[in-house]
């Protein structure tokens, strides 16, 4: 626990903190962040929202997070 909060610090380097978001969505560890992956995170951060509006929602942002076009 004082690990990840302190990956989290002013202290820690950009990359470090890119890369524990990362590992956060990436849900099941296979490298790529999917739509399950993201959903998945989504829905404990945000257990209020509907499950087709928080579907849009991850389908929304994915499609704009995917600079290079390529579905994943």
């Amino acid at each position: 626990f004082v690990a990840t909060l302190a990956i989290l610090t002013a202290k820690s380097d950009r990359g470090g903190k890119l890369r524990f978001a990362f590992n956060v969505f990436d849900y099941d560890g296979d490298g790529f962040v999917s739509n399950a992956d993201a959903y998945r995170v989504c829905r404990v951060l945000i257990p209020s929202i509907p499950d087709f509006q928080l579907q849009r929602l991850v389908d929304r942002v994915l499609i704009e997070a995917d600079s290079d076009r390529d579905g994943i």
